[in-house]
């Protein structure tokens, strides 16, 4: 990776008003290693984490072809992630358990009904 990369990464965290610490956290990774991908020092698992991470499109160009790691992040469609992650985190074990099972529940019935329709 090149250090063009990582100041884009710096870019799109700081547009966020995220700390390097903050953001590390919310993406389960180490400060170090966010500061190290800020400086063009990382891997391309790391770089495809860091992107999703913020929203920012990521593809590949190999010869003529291009294949796309990462889609792009509709900034509503974020805005609405975050409030779901920021309710869910405010549950009760229990009510988490239940929200959980509702969602399992729903997955299922539309995996069924998609056998069904194939």
């Amino acid at each position: 990776m090149n250090g063009e990369i990582g100041s884009l990464l710096r870019t799109a965290r700081r547009e966020r008003k995220e700390t390097q610490a903050a953001f590390a956290r919310r993406l389960g990774l180490s400060q170090q290693l966010v500061s190290r991908a800020e400086r063009g020092e990382c891997s391309l698992s790391t770089l495809i984490r860091l992107s999703g991470g913020l929203g920012l499109p990521l593809s590949l160009q190999i010869a003529d072809r291009t294949v796309t790691l990462v889609h792009a992040l509709d900034p509503g469609e974020r805005r609405e992630i975050e409030a779901n992650i920021e309710w869910y985190s405010r549950l009760k074990p229990a009510d988490r358990l239940r929200v959980a099972a509702r969602n399992f529940e729903a997955t299922e019935r539309l995996r069924r009904a998609a056998r069904r329709g194939r």
